[in-house]
């Protein structure tokens, strides 16, 4: 019984042996080391790195190479900033990753959405839960939704039940909000941790429509007038290329004469904005938009659809650019 069993645990070596990568011999008698062994070898001389890399790649096939991302600064635009959910959709059915987010005012409520979103089915669900009805009223102007006392209920309670608890920490995406703090110099702050739903209550503080909200203390209110498109803040997210969105309409902005005298003031300056286009973007997407007023909240499909074509229509120029650097 003893002897039977050695001459099996023989057999298993021996197959063993036989089955194992076996060193070859190059035809000037230069034996050549399985690639097992050269990654072992690699491995164990770490300044040698690209030999390990080959070796890897011979026994595991090639490493998938990571696609590069883009950074999107969204604008503001009342009801027309729809369209930056289209242009989000559109980079995500793309799969080209955004590593970052900035926006202010209405872009700054969608980048919180789509940051603190776990997937784009997400962001999307949570976009339904903004009522057409209580979004953007042309004849109450925006003071019902974004206004004080019981009006400001409106929005307070929309973010309650999208954004809750969570905090700029918790996002997917690397978010900034830039908040503008009157009396306050410098007169803004970029918002970058904390709650998140009291960041975006002050970034959609619409000057001389509401008071503004507190943030950490300070008065903030909506930047979108001075800062349409926060370029710097953008940079400092990382060295990756930057899509401005802009949905503002710096030609012709329709602004109803039924329109609080603030409104009609306030959607004047926000059209003149001195950024006009975020110079120094990589690439800036301006959707079609015309007809459409900043206020026209039931044109919602419209503008998503807008926003996505828009995008959809460069997506070929910023890869292969993106490719190319």
């Amino acid at each position: 019984m003893f002897f039977s069993r050695v001459i099996v645990l023989a057999l298993l070596l021996s197959s063993a042996a036989a089955c194992a990568p076996r060193a070859t011999k190059r035809s000037d008698g230069v034996v050549m080391p399985t690639a097992q062994e050269r990654v072992s070898e690699a491995v164990e001389a770490p300044a040698e790195t690209s030999e390990a890399s080959e070796a890897q790649q011979e026994l595991y096939g090639p490493k998938s190479s990571a696609r590069k991302s883009l950074i999107v600064v969204l604008g503001p635009g009342l009801a027309r900033g729809y369209a930056h959910v289209g242009a989000l959709q559109a980079l995500e059915e793309a799969k080209i990753p955004v590593s970052g987010i900035v926006g202010t005012e209405v872009g700054g409520l969608i980048a919180a959405l789509y940051s603190s979103s776990a997937s784009m089915n997400e962001f999307e669900w949570r976009l339904l839960q903004m009522k057409e009805q209580d979004f953007f009223r042309p004849r109450q102007g925006l003071s019902r939704w974004l206004g004080t006392g019981n009006n400001g209920k409106i929005l307070d309670g929309f973010l309650e039940q999208v954004l809750g608890t969570k905090s700029f920490s918790s996002g997917r995406t690397p978010l900034r909000l830039v908040i503008k703090t009157p009396g306050r110099i410098p007169p803004f702050v970029v918002a970058t941790e904390g709650d998140l739903k009291s960041a975006v209550r002050a970034a959609m503080a619409i000057p001389g429509l509401s008071e503004g909200a507190d943030w950490q203390g300070l008065s903030g209110e909506s930047a979108g007038i001075e800062r349409a498109y926060p370029l710097a803040e953008a940079r400092a997210l990382g060295d990756a290329p930057i899509l401005v969105i802009d949905v503002l309409d710096h030609k012709n902005p329709s602004v109803s004469k039924e329109l609080s005298k603030e409104l009609q003031s306030y959607i004047a300056a926000l059209s003149g904005s001195p950024y006009q286009g975020g110079e120094g973007a990589n690439w800036v997407v301006r959707p079609d938009l015309s007809g459409i007023g900043y206020l026209e909240s039931d044109r919602r499909a419209e503008l998503i659809f807008k926003g996505k074509k828009a995008v959809q229509a460069i997506l070929t120029k910023i890869m292969q650019e993106m490719k190319a650097e």
